[in-house]
């Protein structure tokens, strides 16, 4: 499969448009929509370099995705793929697969149970010590959100 313009919107909206590095909340040095592969303090990217960034970001993140689905035989519809590309595009890999909404796949659970699981990733690391974040919440309510619609 492949994120739609639905999940490419939502990875933006949520990560934002920043053109200069800085650090996220997490203290990483952080461009464009939410990259830090090789990001430094005091570069500066254009939109289309950003574009470009999450595109090959995206595409780490759907090769792994698509790799866990066929492995667990999974089917999902277009929207719970977009919602775990972002989910995943956030977090990471390694972190969704320790996640309760991973195990959900896995397990096949009812549909009702993932808003519960997306909720549960609320917090940023802040000098060492887990903080929930009022922007993780809203994310996380969106994603859960399409993730159960049809």
């Amino acid at each position: 499969m492949w994120i739609s313009s639905k999940g490419f919107n939502l990875i933006k909206t949520f990560e934002g448009l920043k053109l200069e590095s800085y650090q996220c909340q997490a203290g990483v040095w952080t461009i464009g929509y939410g990259h830090t592969h090789k990001v430094t303090k005091g570069m500066k990217i254009t939109e289309e370099q950003a574009d470009y960034y999450l595109r090959q970001d995206i595409k780490t993140v759907t090769v792994n995705l698509d790799k866990f689905i066929t492995k667990h035989n999974l089917t999902l519809t277009q929207n719970q793929y977009d919602a775990l590309c972002s989910f995943i595009f956030n977090v990471g890999y390694g972190n969704f697969l320790s996640s309760s909404i991973c195990k959900g796949l896995i397990n096949k659970e009812p549909i009702e149970n993932f808003p519960k699981y997306f909720s549960l990733w609320n917090k940023v690391r802040i000098n060492g010590v887990l903080t929930v974040s009022n922007g993780l919440i809203k994310r996380r309510k969106s994603e859960a959100s399409l993730f159960i619609s049809k």
